[in-house]
């Protein structure tokens, strides 16, 4: 069989046998793919579950086969410091390709750009459309919105390392040799800057609340959003296979 087309669906509509389609979807593939009643798609749930199913009605699927993808066996969440709307756009979309945990926005000293309802509705659909595209059978975990006293205040027991990209410190450690001398651990957290890259009373808190400072290459100054993409990438290299 080739590849099927995949498209989206929440856990509440699906059930042992059938995939109750979202009108949303119904527009996709009736309308922009036109595919017919009794033609062969893929359903996503965003938590591991793939279905491939028949379409027996514009609002319905029947499953013929389900498969379970588990979690990758490491776990990066990355703390992006709000950007532009675009820029933010583009760490969404970038992220969920790369097969990365979570995302926590947060907002900086230097962020440049707000936090909305709005916003947070778009990037779960970025993240969404992105998973679609790259075929990946889960989308980005997407925390509320924190400031960074409130960031700080969260214990993130369930990261067993914690780090912030600085490349503003010469005593920061190559990322490439901290990655490989944490290669048994499991869960990451990252925090990347905004454009104007961390003050220095948050990288003295950030450091007091243990996390270690690290740099991609130090004679070089990425883009905040560039940086998060390297990081995804780099984990991606590091542990995916």
């Amino acid at each position: 069989m080739s590849q099927l087309h995949r498209f989206f669906v929440e856990p509440s509509l699906v059930s042992a046998t059938m995939i109750f389609i979202p009108k949303e979807e119904a527009i996709h593939i009736f309308g922009s793919f036109r595919y017919k009643v009794g033609d062969m798609v893929e359903f996503f749930d965003g938590h591991g579950n793939v279905y491939v199913t028949k379409l027996i009605a514009r609002d319905k699927a029947e499953i013929v086969d389900k498969r379970y993808y588990p979690d990758v066996p490491y776990r990066i969440v990355v703390a992006q410091s709000i950007l532009k709307a675009k820029k933010m756009d583009f760490v969404v979309k970038r992220l969920t390709e790369l097969g990365v945990y979570g995302m926590i926005p947060i907002l900086t000293e230097y962020s440049i750009g707000s936090f909305t309802k709005e916003r947070m509705e778009r990037w779960r659909k970025l993240s969404i459309e992105s998973a679609k595209q790259s075929r990946n059978p889960f989308i980005l975990h997407i925390w509320d919105t924190m400031e960074f006293d409130e960031f700080l205040a969260v214990r993130w027991d369930s990261c067993s390392v914690k780090f912030f990209l600085d490349v503003f410190n010469e005593d920061a450690e190559p990322i490439k040799s901290f990655l490989r001398r944490h290669s048994g651990n499991i869960s990451f957290l990252g925090v990347v800057g905004p454009e104007g890259g961390f003050s220095n009373l948050e990288r003295s808190r950030l450091r007091d609340a243990g996390f270690v400072p690290v740099v991609i290459r130090g004679d070089l100054v990425f883009r905040s959003e560039i940086a998060s993409l390297l990081l995804g990438g780099m984990f991606l290299y590091e542990y995916r296979n």
